[in-house]
């Protein structure tokens, strides 16, 4: 079982297959529709233009991606992303540096040269009340535990439900770095929905189910 749901589009309405791709290739991507939210070094989750998300309220987690980035020399150019299928293993990132001419490194945040290759991992959120779309994006070690942890716990309760739930969070943080008094994005998950339905998906609240149901097993007294 996938550690997430992925929810595929659906032939709802003229709505439904929307594009501004031409055949040439250019246009909109999947997910530029949804502004880009990154976790800020003071611990928070803000847009481009430094507005702040809420941390009480809620979001649907619809989608998981992982993609490997290549960043030009210049970074006003965006970079390269190759995304990866579910269940595929990262490549070894670390050689593929290596293997990389030097002049094609690009400067770190540190003022150091490096690879140009990194890990970036996204989430796609849903406004609980109004649907509206926010991609999280993250590079960092603790970005990564936090996508990390969401995914096997989802993959874990879908395991226990036996049915494709997805969770509904909030936007918290959790430590990273004690000695340094470093926070990381943290998504708590408050509950577990469903997407169900063919011609008018529509999401379903989940109980938990029982004890023997999480067994599997008939408990004997």
């Amino acid at each position: 079982m996938s550690a997430v749901v992925k929810i595929e589009p659906r032939e709802l309405d003229s709505f439904s297959g929307y594009t501004d791709e031409t055949e040439a290739g250019s246009g909109a991507t999947n997910s530029s529709f949804a502004p880009m939210v990154k976790f800020s070094n003071d611990h928070r989750y803000v847009l481009r233009d430094g507005t702040e998300l809420p941390h009480d309220k809620k979001y649907i987690v619809a989608e998981i991606r992982r993609c490997v980035v290549k960043w030009p020399a210049d970074r006003e150019q965006p970079p390269e992303k190759e995304f990866l299928p579910l269940g595929a293993r990262w490549p070894d990132l670390a050689a593929r540096n290596e293997a990389t001419p030097k002049d094609e490194w690009v400067v770190g945040p540190d003022g150091v040269p490096k690879g140009p290759y990194e890990a970036e991992r996204q989430v796609l959120l849903l406004e609980e009340k109004t649907m509206t779309p926010y991609l999280f994006v993250t590079q960092t070690g603790g970005g990564a535990k936090a996508v990390s942890d969401l995914a096997r716990q989802t993959e874990m309760t879908q395991n226990i439900y036996c049915k494709p739930v997805i969770p509904v969070v909030t936007l918290k943080t959790a430590m990273w770095s004690p000695r340094f008094k470093k926070l990381r994005p943290d998504f708590h998950v408050e509950r577990h929905v469903l997407l169900s339905g063919d011609a008018k998906p529509v999401l379903q609240e989940v109980e938990r189910p029982s004890l023997q149901e999480e067994l599997k097993d008939k408990i004997e007294y």
